[in-house]
């Protein structure tokens, strides 16, 4: 007796035969298909959790304070002008971090200076950069919820933090001499040396 395969061969134009060919091609396609919502849906479930943490983490008090802080910054000590962010940037870092560090004044609390509010809003839209740049169909972020996240206040609020970004970089010594760390037997300072050797590998 010939097989299925030897018949739908023999006499592929057949109406069994033609039958046999679409039930084999839908039972592929639904396999393939499968096979991709098996694959898709774990990372929706984790690009779904990461936004909805983003989304938590925007709309906290630490958050909020911060946003106000920078706009206000830019509107009273800036004035409405962007070339005045350099100048204005360095002097508050100064006022708030460097002089009250050489006083003694029982160190700085980050939460009211300026330059850790403009690194928390940073790392905060660098991480929804990445969730949206990073992720792919059809576990993907999409762009309607990307824009529920930045809307034209947003927008702005990126400018002036990237701007004020390249303020702070004039507030810190840059230390070019550095040598390479040594070895160690502390789990840790291993962890952190593997990081520091594959990292340099990488550039």
């Amino acid at each position: 007796m010939k097989g299925l395969f030897g018949y739908i061969c023999s006499d592929a134009s057949s109406p069994v035969a033609v039958a046999a060919l679409a039930l084999a091609a839908l039972t592929l396609l639904v396999a393939v298909l499968a096979l991709c919502a098996a694959r898709a849906i774990p990372k929706k479930i984790m690009i779904n959790q990461r936004f909805m943490s983003l989304t938590e983490q925007y709309r906290s008090p630490e958050m909020g304070f911060a946003v106000y802080c920078i706009f206000k910054f830019y509107k009273e000590d800036c004035g409405d002008n962007p070339d005045r962010i350099e100048e204005k940037y360095v002097a508050r870092f100064r006022k708030e971090i460097e002089e009250p560090m050489k006083k003694g004044a029982g160190g700085v609390d980050p939460s009211k200076t300026l330059h850790f509010q403009k690194r928390l809003v940073a790392y905060y839209f660098w991480d929804l950069a990445r969730l949206y740049f990073e992720s792919r169909f059809p576990a993907s972020l999409g762009k309607k919820r990307l824009l529920q996240m930045v809307e034209p206040s947003e927008r702005k609020l990126i400018s002036l933090v990237l701007q004020m970004g390249e303020a702070s970089e004039k507030c810190f010594a840059k230390c070019e001499n550095i040598a390479d760390p040594p070895d160690s037997d502390v789990p840790m300072n291993q962890s952190l040396k593997r990081l520091y050797d594959k990292t340099g590998e990488m550039m």
